[in-house]
């Protein structure tokens, strides 16, 4: 949110209709932020969560089976996202640490990252196996419990 202190605590009419369209304008030029809710879970935070959604959003065409590949500047996330350059570097610590990003230097500010396929769905796999056993532990007993 922008800074609000310096706003005279008294707006003209003609101010106020101003500022309302201009909020108004603000709100609707800016697409809404998403996040994969998944990976809140798997990543432990939601800013890196939002990292990788939005780093998936931006994949290029990947020939690749094991890797989806992303260009990106941290000014073009922080512009889309609100994510600061060193809450990025966090988050992509975190990825990398999970085993699921990998970091390649690319031209000029813009780095090549790797987000293995792999990984993540093992990680993936291994966030639903208690929800899984859940469900197969109710269809178990519903079906026993139909016999009878």
């Amino acid at each position: 949110m922008k800074n609000t202190k310096n706003l005279p605590a008294q707006l003209s009419n003609s101010d106020s209709e101003f500022l309302k369209s201009a909020l108004f304008l603000e709100l609707i030029g800016q697409e809404p932020i998403t996040i994969n809710r998944a990976f809140v879970d798997l990543t432990g935070n939601v800013l890196s969560a939002l990292w990788l959604t939005y780093a998936m959003e931006r994949e290029r065409r990947s020939e690749s089976e094991d890797f989806f590949e992303i260009l990106m500047s941290s000014s073009c996330c922080t512009k889309d996202t609100g994510i600061t350059r060193a809450q990025q570097q966090t988050c992509r610590k975190t990825l990398v640490d999970l085993g699921i990003l990998h970091e390649h230097a690319g031209q000029g500010r813009i780095i090549t990252y790797r987000i293995s396929k792999r990984r993540l769905l093992e990680l993936l796999q291994q966030q639903a196996m208690p929800l899984a056993s859940a469900m197969r532990s109710a269809a178990t007993t519903s079906v026993a419990a139909a016999a009878h």
